[in-house]
């Protein structure tokens, strides 16, 4: 049933000015069953080979172009379902991931596609959203009618940015656009998939989402021909063949040109393969670098806790250590003044002959510090400093 019928203005509600067709307003169950088999021939990058065949190409890609920061830039914006060539991991657009007790059903037993159950609360989101509304646009002063539509229009744009297409834990549908000679296409990323298959089931224009596009425009229209050089055969033929169904040829004229474009980035791969070799060992070389660094923090660091281990049991309770120690602790913590427990490990005072107690004697000069509430590194690294300087003054500090 139509939601709108023997309303006043039903005539407003037209399909050009809908965010989505209006016959998806009195959709059954079944029709909604029946569609959402349908989009498994919605035309899509299919198959985890191929995602990740496209996914390596692009990180090459990234690579080649990339200098001291990256090559993307995120910002958010609409864009239309209809443009997404792939989804994560190769899935097509039936694929639901996962089911869910049906939309709006009391019955436990009573399933569905995730995809559908997100369809079915934006379609009957939007259909409450303007009932109500039409009602009091109807029953307005005319001069008052053009501020309530505009109003209606906003609050069925937020209902799908900052509600639908923001999720329950306000994350954004995340894509990532790459510019064609025709238009530009998205692919999902792990983010919002199952919203962008349900924006595609009710036939939504566009939404809204975090879009991760190339930021300079030198580069932008050539991304797209140096993908389709990189990727085997195979794969670039299915890619070329769902961007012509997205935007099918202008003409022969803009054909040659693409092929002309595509022709100039194959001539370009010994100079990306290059490139990206030499980067490939600076990489790698760093990571060595690091690892070896990261060896010998780690001997330092047990060489530390074996000698911690040797000598603390037989000099923690000596009063001119214990003054070393606390001393080492609080230099520690005066040097790491913004540590989120400095505050709590200030627990006791010790006087001069290093004995700790709650207020500590008469001639009490500094705090005492709780070891315990260190890390066990940080904590092995201030003893050891204090052992060191005992050892080196032999009695201690006077």
């Amino acid at each position: 049933m139509n939601p709108f019928e023997n309303m006043p203005s039903a005539e407003k509600v037209r399909e050009d000015a809908a965010p989505f067709p209006v016959d998806r307003l009195w959709w059954t169950d079944k029709d909604y069953e029946i569609h959402h088999r349908k989009m498994e021939s919605l035309p899509c990058i299919r198959g985890n080979e191929s995602f990740v065949a496209i996914t390596a190409a692009l990180h090459s890609i990234e690579q080649y172009h990339q200098g001291e920061a990256s090559i993307w830039k995120e910002s958010i914006q609409p864009f239309e379902p209809r443009q997404v060539f792939m989804r994560y991991d190769g899935k097509d657009w039936a694929y639901a991931f996962h089911r869910q007790k049906k939309y709006g059903s009391d019955q436990a037993e009573s399933e569905e596609s995730n995809v559908t159950g997100i369809a079915k609360k934006i379609v009957k989101g939007v259909s409450r959203l303007v009932r109500s509304s039409r009602k009091e646009i109807d029953a307005a002063r005319p001069q008052d009618r053009e501020y309530l539509e505009e109003e209606l229009v906003q609050s069925v744009e937020h209902l799908f940015s900052g509600i639908y297409f923001k999720g329950d834990t306000g994350d954004h549908v995340k894509v990532r656009k790459l510019e064609g000679p025709r238009g530009p296409v998205y692919m999902t990323t792990s983010n919002g998939n199952h919203r962008v298959a349900a924006a595609r089931l009710i036939g939504l224009k566009r939404i809204r989402g975090e879009v991760s596009e190339v930021s300079d425009p030198a580069i932008k229209n050539q991304i797209w021909f140096e993908l389709l050089a990189l990727l085997p055969e195979k794969y670039a033929q299915e890619l070329q063949e769902v961007y012509n169904n997205i935007y099918p040829p202008l003409n022969q004229g803009s054909l040659v040109k693409e092929e002309a474009e595509l022709k100039r980035a194959k001539a370009s791969l010994p100079e990306i393969g290059y490139v990206l070799e030499e980067r490939m060992a600076i990489q790698e070389a760093k990571h060595k670098e690091q690892q070896l660094a990261e060896e010998a923090i780690k001997t330092a660091s047990e060489q530390r806790y074996d000698f911690v281990k040797e000598y603390y049991p037989t000099l923690k309770n000596i009063p001119n250590f214990k003054v070393l120690l606390h001393r080492e602790a609080l230099e520690y913590l005066w040097n790491h003044p913004s540590h989120y427990m400095q505050d709590q490990r200030f627990v006791k005072k010790i006087d001069d002959d290093g004995w700790v107690g709650d207020e500590g004697g008469p001639t009490a000069h500094i705090f005492g510090i709780d070891l315990d509430t260190y890390p066990l590194k940080t904590a092995d690294e201030i003893k050891y400093k204090a052992i060191q300087t005992y050892k080196q003054t032999q009695n201690g500090p006077r």
